[in-house]
């Protein structure tokens, strides 16, 4: 009998096919994390960082984004020389004489400026001077108060001394040949932009 019972408390055989290791369980190991963290913060430097000659961070102007980027454009068309002394500033105060008032007129492919009792064309497309013209007959302290350009003429406004009235000019905005002369109010009155027309009220 005890054989027997000695002989049924034998282990059973081994199984055939592989072993399975030991469970290790959820738990990563340190390193794991460890290298994961490094990754993280590499991509966020990425997104954050901007690379050397990348686009630049911030929004862009809104004059330029993406391909419609385009660089500024200038209104000036030509630079010329002006007689006397004049200063230059920034602002709108811009170009402007040491002394008195200028005034400036622009059409007709000419651009006309006058200042005291001289008025001097420039052509609109190169700024290649075309005439200058001393206005002569003027009681002294007479000055130029406007000038306006016309198909084919440019009319000067000449002011008398105290504010006496005013002198329309004609001049030939080719050739700068003075046309006509008209008597004016102060202010007010028109003169027709015509070589061989009279005034108007």
């Amino acid at each position: 009998m005890s054989g027997s019972w000695q002989a049924s408390r034998r282990r059973p055989a081994a199984r055939s096919g592989p072993r399975r290791g030991p469970c290790r369980g959820a738990a990563r190991p340190a390193a794991f994390w460890w290298r994961r963290g490094i990754l993280a913060v590499a991509l966020l430097a990425v997104a954050f960082i901007p690379l050397p000659g990348g686009p630049a961070a911030g929004p862009q102007p809104v004059a330029c984004q993406g391909h419609t980027c385009r660089p500024a454009v200038s209104a000036q068309r030509w630079a010329s020389p002006l007689p006397g002394t004049w200063a230059v500033g920034s602002g709108p105060a811009g170009t402007f004489p040491l002394s008195g008032q200028a005034y400036v007129a622009v059409g007709d492919s000419v651009a006309a400026v006058g200042d005291g009792l001289t008025v001097e064309a420039y052509g609109l497309r190169d700024g290649q001077p075309r005439w200058r013209l001393a206005l002569t007959g003027f009681r002294a302290g007479a000055v130029i108060m406007s000038v306006r350009a016309w198909p084919g003429v440019v009319t000067v406004g000449v002011a008398a001394p105290a504010g006496d009235g005013r002198t329309e000019v004609v001049i030939d905005s080719v050739t700068g040949v003075t046309l006509r002369r008209y008597p004016a109010t102060l202010f007010g009155g028109a003169v027709p932009p015509r070589r061989s027309s009279g005034p108007r009220a």
